[in-house]
């Protein structure tokens, strides 16, 4: 698994490479609007809508990153501490969001037959969101 940190002021984007798929995944956390709409745009290249809050809410967006325009997914942390029960629910529920994203830039159906890919791109997703929101290695 590799990873590009990128980190502004009290925000932090880390970038992952699945390898296997062609699509980024960057994690965000403690970053706010200004913050995303400063490296990444819409897939269609428009500025990224303000629907959501970054700062109180977990969020994937499906996005290109302005400088590479490598196209993936964008999941997003808030700044205010959550519980452990919290962190849980909220990257199992981003993660789902991310993989449904990559697997439907790649073709992948997700279905009965396709369980063991579901599972471990989910797992693969909850695992950079651990590593930047926790910080492991």
């Amino acid at each position: 698994m590799s990873v590009k940190k990128t980190t502004t002021n009290r925000a932090r984007i880390d970038e992952y490479d699945p390898k296997i798929y062609p699509v980024k995944i960057w994690v965000g956390k403690n970053c706010t609007l200004k913050d995303i709409r400063k490296r990444f745009v819409r897939r269609d290249g428009g500025e990224i809508e303000d629907r959501w809050d970054p700062e109180h809410n977990p969020q994937t967006l499906y996005i290109k990153d302005r400088n590479t325009d490598l196209y993936g997914v964008l999941i997003t942390f808030p700044k205010d501490k959550a519980t452990s029960e919290e962190y849980v629910q909220w990257t199992a529920h981003e993660a789902e969001h991310a993989k449904f994203s990559i697997f439907l830039d790649t073709g992948i159906d997700s279905n009965w037959e396709s369980q063991e890919a579901d599972a471990y791109m989910v797992g693969f997703v909850a695992k950079c969101i651990w590593r930047t929101m926790f910080g492991k290695k």
